[in-house]
């Protein structure tokens, strides 16, 4: 039996909207709940998120994330424009039952509505190809999406454990089950 080590192991995701933006000083995205994720990650420029009533500063080098059923919207800086790139995306959760495989809608990501992202050379380069593949019209495009959104989504991974490690709690679990799996020849489940 495996130990599933990435929180992402199962992850099947499909897109809605992949976009590389030079905002124009008058661009904004209404205010409205949405039923998908959505990842922003604001390269230059200024912005304001405006998310479930409150309103943040948009700043650069960081990736924002909005969960499924929020309400949130944008506005760009007249005065320093928006450099982004942005995802609206759908994640299920893929699993082998002995029935047959099982598709079962994610949930959220493990992520925090903004994190600061170190070395943005590797994630704007998977974003700009993620972006490319989308545009692309030839076959396999969709497939080579899913494979760069799921290293864009190692990547922030590691970022998110590096900014916020998890908490006491959640490193005990994790030592208790790999201490098990280790150490004992039947499979277990925290489940």
């Amino acid at each position: 039996m495996k130990v599933m080590e990435d929180p992402f192991d199962t992850l099947v995701p499909s897109f809605s909207h992949l976009v590389h933006r030079h905002c124009d000083p008058a661009w904004s995205v209404p205010i409205e709940t949405r039923g998908f994720h959505n990842f922003l990650y604001l390269l230059d420029g200024e912005g304001t998120s405006h998310t479930d009533g409150a309103e943040c500063p948009l700043r650069p080098d960081h990736l924002y994330y909005h969960r499924p059923g929020q309400a949130y919207g944008f506005d760009t800086s007249k005065d320093k424009p928006m450099h982004l790139f942005a995802a609206n995306f759908r994640v299920a959760s893929c699993r082998d039952e002995r029935t047959g495989w099982i598709l079962d809608d994610y949930g959220d990501l493990p992520f925090s509505f903004s994190t600061q992202i170190q070395g943005r050379s590797g994630l704007t380069r998977l974003f700009a190809e993620l972006v490319s593949a989308w545009n692309d019209v030839r076959p396999n495009g969709y497939l080579r999406c899913r494979y760069l959104f799921m290293q864009m989504l190692q990547v922030l991974w590691e970022e998110a454990r590096r900014t916020c490690p998890p908490a006491p709690g959640v490193l005990t679990v994790e030592r208790i089950r790999n201490h098990l799996h280790e150490n004992y020849m039947m499979e277990i489940s925290l489940s």
